[in-house]
């Protein structure tokens, strides 16, 4: 085990075998082909840890393939401060000295722990994925600066070697983390020449994090519905092909729709259809450039659009452009992004 990254056991004693064997794009369309990559095989699942080591942090995009369920431990002696967001699904998750905690997707935290000692449930038939953001000195240092009331106390259990949290319990990401998320996503698959806007992603995300805990961001909302609010943007773009509904989604929500497109538009700053359909036109993009053994039509079938003509018109009216100009030049891509940060 020289190139493993912690030490893990299953509940049902699995042996688990550590390689550099590359995570291949599958069904979940997550690729990073310009990374590092250590990856854990057993029976009952495959994980896959991608890292980039930057001058201020590590960056780790963490890939769960799960067959069956079982709880593991996981240990290792390094200390660390790390920012954690949890992307996709939701796990158990009880690290040692802290109070545990059930993760929801789109939550976040800050952490300071002196070893690891992490206790995880995970799900049969579940996929998992993770941002996790390991935060170097000069990193602390800089964000001491700016933010002095939120980083001091974590900045002093390091001193004393206790695990601490910012949040006590995993707070909601707003649209702009999850978005800065995206865009992370995004740069690191466009290769390594997008890596200095990496850097200024996750300098905001971070930033954005740390600022969330100072109430800069405030809702009406409590705890429970303001996580429920964030399964509701999830949900609502489950189906690119066809929009749910404001009924469906409501009686998810078990409320009615007026209070749902109230809350969520308070929390969002956007509504459930506007972010559909903006989602909806960012995935054509993406799929308009990196897809290209899909034909442009074949995409726009694929999103729902029954009409060509109506897909290049909602697409141009967007992007400026219609989707033959992106087939044909991919740097056109970045300017866009570039110019939307």
């Amino acid at each position: 085990m020289d190139n493993s990254f912690f030490d893990i056991k299953s509940s049902k004693n699995d042996t688990h075998y550590w390689n550099n064997i590359p995570y291949k794009k599958g069904k979940n369309g997550i690729f990073l082909p310009e990374s590092g990559v250590i990856s854990l095989h057993s029976g009952w699942s495959d994980m896959h840890f991608h890292f980039f080591d930057r001058a201020k942090y590590t960056l780790y995009i963490n890939l769960y393939d799960v067959r069956d369920s079982r709880e593991t431990r996981v240990q290792s002696a390094g200390s660390t401060v790390e920012y954690t967001m949890m992307l996709t699904n939701q796990v158990y998750n009880h690290l040692g000295g802290l109070q545990p905690a059930e993760i929801p997707q789109g939550a976040f935290n800050i952490t300071y722990l002196p070893f690891v000692d992490s206790l995880v449930r995970f799900k049969k038939g579940q996929f998992y994925c993770t941002l996790d953001i390991h935060l170097k000195d000069v990193f602390l240092n800089e964000l001491m600066i700016d933010f002095p009331s939120v980083m001091e106390p974590l900045l002093n259990a390091m001193e004393h070697k206790t695990p601490k949290r910012v949040f006590d319990l995993h707070a909601p990401c707003t649209l702009f983390m999850t978005d800065l998320a995206r865009s992370i996503l995004h740069y690191l698959n466009s290769g390594p020449a997008y890596l200095p806007v990496v850097d200024k992603n996750v300098e905001g995300l971070i930033a954005h994090a740390v600022a969330y805990k100072m109430g800069t961001y405030s809702s009406s909302l409590d705890d429970k519905r303001t996580l429920l609010m964030h399964e509701i943007y999830y949900k609502a773009i489950e189906n690119l092909s066809k929009f749910p509904g404001i009924d469906e989604l409501a009686q998810f929500a078990q409320t009615n729709p007026t209070t749902l497109h109230r809350e969520f538009k308070e929390m969002f700053n956007i509504t459930i259809k506007q972010h559909w359909i903006a989602y909806r036109l960012d995935k054509a993009l993406q799929m308009v450039v990196h897809e290209r053994d899909k034909r442009i039509s074949e995409i726009a079938l694929i999103l729902g659009y029954t009409c060509l003509a109506n897909f290049n018109r909602a697409f141009k009216a967007k992007y400026k452009h219609p989707p033959g100009f992106f087939r044909n030049g991919q740097s056109d891509i970045d300017s866009i992004r570039l110019d939307d940060q």
